[in-house]
């Protein structure tokens, strides 16, 4: 029975013997081909930690950065808020004239010439209006108008009609 014990005693000093050289030559590669040995650190392990740590640094920076972004937009959105009504008060004190001169969007009589409307989306494939919306007066759909460009609103450029996208597709096949 002692020479069992001598034995596993002796196999167990072999394996930490063993898993120190393993440690060692792992930190010896790794460091070699990372380029920045650290020659205070006491293991391969603790480099992995250490480069983990400095990995777990960039992204709070990266979360602050991102912080200060979403903080800096929330300021930007607060004094829209009160541009807003100025530009929307600029906009309904234009006289018809004025709302002529720049027209954001196509405004034209509806084919029934009771009513106008103002085109704001086109298909892509076949130029077809997509969007029309009607208005009891000229003024109203021009101000419509106006207003959309104040606010920054763009036709979307990649929509289809489904008469031009099934024609479109029979041609595909």
């Amino acid at each position: 029975m002692l020479h069992m014990k001598e034995i596993t005693m002796y196999v167990c000093r072999k394996v930490r013997s063993l898993e120190r050289a393993l440690e060692a030559a792992f930190y010896a590669f790794f460091g070699e081909l990372s380029g920045d040995r650290d020659q205070s650190c006491g293991s391969y392990r603790e480099s992995l930690l250490r480069k983990k740590l400095e990995g777990k640094e960039r992204d709070v920076k990266y979360l602050q950065f991102q912080l200060a972004k979403a903080r800096a937009d929330i300021s930007e959105l607060r004094q829209l808020r009160t541009s807003a009504a100025e530009v929307f008060a600029e906009v309904l004190n234009r006289n018809d004239e004025q709302l002529r001169k720049f027209p954001a969007h196509i405004v034209r009589e509806t084919a029934e010439k009771t009513a106008w409307e103002v085109v704001t989306a086109h298909c892509c494939l076949g130029g077809c209006d997509l969007d029309a919306y009607t208005f009891p007066t000229e003024r109203d759909a021009r101000l419509y108008s106006a207003l959309l460009k104040a606010v920054g609103y763009h036709t979307p450029n990649n929509r289809a009609c489904p008469a031009c996208y099934a024609e479109y597709m029979k041609d595909c096949i």
